[in-house]
């Protein structure tokens, strides 16, 4: 009985999240870094199975109420988060390696999706995988939040398997990619740029959450409210230029390290 009021309001919730974010598209950025939480917690919560019945019916939902092609884009952009994650996590995966195991599932399948598309459109498959590309950040920054708003959800209903979040880092050899992106983006043109420019795409999320791992730490140390944090947390995620500013602590955590414990003055 549990586990059916689960799927049901975490079908409920999804879509209603999707319909929102379909209505308004990438305007509703909030939205977009919610949709694939509540079948992501279903499954955190009731088990992996749970979460696959709930992407299924906010699936057939979408289908009845708009289109196969909306389905599909649930499915693809929403749905494997939503399903995979809880399933990598519940198996023991560490959250940031079940992260990447995910993203590159989703890469994967549209990857498959958008080439078909390519061959019935007379696309060139080139101009698809730039096209894919483009949409990787958004990927990228959907799974990443995900995994940050279970582990705020969490609260001794399940465990997050991994490190700690306020004492997360990313690997410190990560930066140095980093960098030489950045460096080749400034200065040098043709394919070598555009390729540096899409890994910098990719990996300034990374970083975007080593700053939200620093702002959490910071948080818990001051013994800020839940109410608080979370109010904080969007904050910083949907009010520019702070996601900027986040990354940026991000990058620089490797050299200034934030989190280290001031010593007392003498």
């Amino acid at each position: 009985m549990q586990r059916g009021l689960y799927v049901l309001l975490g079908t409920i919730a999804g879509y209603a999240l999707f319909g929102t974010f379909a209505a308004l598209g990438f305007a509703a950025v909030a939205v977009n870094l919610f949709t694939p939480l509540p079948a992501a917690f279903v499954g955190m919560r009731v088990g992996s199975a749970a979460a696959g019945v709930t992407v299924a019916l906010t699936a057939f939902l979408v289908l009845l109420t708009a289109d196969s092609a909306s389905s599909v884009m649930y499915l693809v952009q929403f749905g494997i988060p939503g399903v995979a994650l809880p399933w990598l996590l519940n198996r023991g995966f560490a959250w940031d390696k079940a992260a990447v195991a995910v993203l590159w599932a989703m890469v994967a399948a549209s990857l498959c999706g958008l080439l078909v598309v390519s061959a019935v459109s007379g696309q060139s498959p080139l101009v698809t995988v730039s096209d894919l590309i483009g949409k990787e950040i958004v990927q990228t920054t959907t799974i990443m939040q995900e995994v940050f708003m279970l582990s705020l959800l969490a609260r001794g209903r399940y465990t997050v398997p991994g490190r700690a979040f306020p004492e997360w880092k990313s690997p410190e050899w990560l930066v140095w990619i980093l960098i030489t992106s950045g460096f080749l983006v400034a200065f040098v043109e043709g394919i070598a740029g555009t390729f540096a420019l899409n890994l910098l795409v990719i990996l300034l999320p990374v970083y975007f959450l080593q700053g939200l791992a620093v702002i959490d730490c910071f948080f818990r140390r001051k013994a800020f409210s839940p109410i608080i944090r979370t109010v904080g947390y969007l904050l910083v995620t949907l009010v520019n230029p702070l996601p900027m500013v986040v990354t940026g602590i991000g990058v620089f955590d490797l050299w200034a390290d934030f989190r280290k414990p001031k010593e007392p003055e003498s």
